[in-house]
């Protein structure tokens, strides 16, 4: 399953095909743990955001439309979205705690 597309591939994620995630998950997890491990600066946060990340493309991917762009960057979209939520609210905690 490996040598399959993007477009091949996000076509047997929409039909719950798990190894398909999976092999989504060797060709983009790196790069998104990366992404999150340079937003987040703690691995073990980098590795729950990659989770959470692979969850919502699983139960998103009917709305990836291959016209609009790459499946790759749909992917990296999502996680930097990801990353600036994370990070918006790791520094609303952090402000909170400084409120007296």
């Amino acid at each position: 399953m490996g040598g399959l597309s993007d477009e091949e591939l996000i076509e047997q994620v929409r039909k719950r095909g798990s190894d398909a995630l999976g092999v989504l998950y060797d060709r983009y997890g790196q790069i998104v743990y990366s992404l999150f491990l340079r937003a987040a600066r703690d691995s073990a946060t980098a590795e729950d955001l990659v989770q959470e990340l692979f969850l919502r493309v699983w139960n998103r991917a009917q709305s990836f439309d291959s016209h609009k762009g790459s499946l790759g960057v749909w992917i990296l979209s999502i996680a930097r979205n990801m990353a600036i939520d994370h990070v918006r609210s790791a520094g609303a905690r952090f402000s909170a705690r400084l409120r007296p």
